[in-house]
């Protein structure tokens, strides 16, 4: 099996015992006794959990400000 090496732009020969190792490292992660994340990945998930934590920035800031204003 051939692939592209994008990084060194060359072609790199993998072996069958390469691509065996690879999957059998995949089906062990995927397999049904293993816990499921609970978190998720990806793009989505981190843009979601930059709004969450920007939600809360917002909110303190916002507390913030308007104890300060009571205050004077």
């Amino acid at each position: 099996m051939w692939t592209v090496d994008a990084e060194r732009r060359t072609v790199v020969r993998l072996s069958l015992r390469t691509l065996q190792l690879r999957n059998a490292v995949g089906d062990a992660l995927r397999h049904e006794s293993a816990p499921r994340r609970k978190l998720k990945t990806g793009r989505r998930a981190s843009r979601t959990a930059c709004d969450a934590e920007r939600r809360t920035i917002v909110g303190v800031i916002v507390a913030h400000d308007l104890a300060w204003e009571c205050s004077a």
